[in-house]
């Protein structure tokens, strides 16, 4: 029975890292400045939570397929190896027997594996997601405080909710065999160690932790965490960041394919060839390498981060007064969103060979994601039969911008 509940928990949750992508990266990718940089972090906790948990039924599930092998193997053969019938020397055979376990011992060691595998796993989904609980509330502080500064914030949750338990704890190493038990400054460090005990983890993980490193040793323990937490948050970030850029991995040093060069054909910048998560992606894409008909249809997505601090900075007035009224009945207001508008197709500096295409876009709102962003629609019948490359400028990160750093704009090959 626990090898049935095991073998289907393992096929219901390889369903949910794609789930949880599919609702997460929209989210995500509508986000932009210190919003986003929080909400990635606690989507790296929940998506790393899952993959912890992934591995630690699978991990169950193998170690509990050996062991009932080797019940089987017992009772199949309940005398064990017949050592006398093994091919080789008599020196070989005295190695082997002396080097080959009981059945029995064997069975009760991976019996209590398999117990330690589901109960590391636990621990470690609660240790991945503790941190959420001191980065939750920061989304509340960049939602309505923009401009805040993130890493510093962090630092003071950080401080405020770990500094008391780091301090209790430094006080009761150094001081505590010298204290009343009975004194004020004893109990304080109790009520702290006592909180902070039952806030951090429910009870029954507080059993299992503190038997695991006293029976394990503290350092053979804490070594084994952290190296699973280091190594699952850093596996899913990474993964994070290749979904979002479309990169893989592989040696291809020689034969290099950047978006600004205009001589690689990306998945990426055409939207028959993008893959699942290519919808979510902020470069720009045509319809196809190849073009069909009169008009070559350009797509900038919007970046929330990028697109409001060029507005900011190159078109101040119409920054001034965003966000627009819905209704352009208005001549003023009809004006306005024909500036910002201009705005964005200055910034954009769509160019076809070089030659730059003065188009005004439209908002589109791309279809499954729902993203919005810019649609230019070029005209293309003058464009002789051949090669072409399409160009688009690549907004700067704010930060980067004020460093004086201006990326490539994408070039995009394209034939008629």
């Amino acid at each position: 029975m626990e090898m049935l509940l095991s073998g289907a928990t393992v096929f219901g949750l390889l369903q949910l890292p794609d789930a949880f992508n599919a609702a997460v990266e929209p989210l995500l990718a509508r986000l932009g400045g210190g919003v986003l940089q929080i909400a990635s972090i606690l989507a790296m906790y929940a998506g790393a939570a899952i993959y912890v948990l992934l591995a630690t039924f699978i991990a169950h599930l193998a170690v509990r397929g050996f062991w009932i092998s080797l019940l089987g193997l017992r009772s199949v053969f309940p005398l064990g190896p017949d050592f006398e019938r093994l091919r080789g020397g008599p020196i070989g055979r005295e190695v082997a027997r002396r080097e080959t376990a009981r059945v029995e011992e064997e069975i009760e060691r991976l019996d209590n594996l398999a117990t330690i595998v589901f109960l590391f796993g636990a621990i470690t989904v609660f240790g991945v997601l503790a941190p959420a609980t001191l980065v939750a509330p920061i989304l509340a502080v960049v939602w309505f405080w923009p401009e805040a500064p993130i890493g510093t914030i962090m630092l003071v949750m950080l401080g405020i909710g770990l500094g008391p338990l780091v301090l209790a704890t430094l006080a009761d190493s150094m001081f505590g065999r010298r204290l009343n038990r009975e004194g004020r400054v004893a109990r304080v460090i109790a009520a702290v160690l006592a909180r902070y005990q039952r806030s951090m983890q429910p009870r029954f993980l507080n059993v299992l932790s503190t038997t695991l490193m006293t029976r394990l040793g503290f350092g053979r323990f804490m070594f084994v965490y952290l190296t699973a937490l280091l190594a699952v948050l850093l596996g899913y970030a990474t993964n994070m960041v290749m979904r979002r850029t479309s990169t893989a991995i592989g040696d291809y040093s020689s034969i290099p394919a950047h978006a600004e060069s205009g001589y690689a054909v990306l998945p990426q910048h055409y939207r028959d060839q993008r893959r699942e998560q290519d919808p979510l992606s902020r470069m720009p894409f045509l319809d196809s390498a190849q073009l069909k008909g009169d008009w070559l249809r350009l797509v900038v997505p919007f970046h929330p981060t990028r697109h409001e601090a060029a507005i900011a900075k190159h078109c101040p007035k119409i920054w001034a007064k965003l966000p627009l009224p819905e209704s352009l009945d208005d001549k003023t207001a009809a004006a306005d969103h024909a500036a910002l508008l201009a705005c964005y197709r200055d910034l954009a500096d769509v160019r076809v060979d070089g030659q730059a295409v003065a188009v005004s876009p439209d908002v589109v709102v791309l279809p499954g994601s729902q993203l919005r962003g810019l649609l230019f629609m070029i005209d293309a019948r003058a464009l002789p039969h051949g090669r072409h490359v399409l160009q688009t400028a690549a907004l700067a990160n704010p930060r980067d911008d004020d460093a004086g750093k201006k990326p490539a704009p994408y070039r995009i090959p394209f034939w008629k």
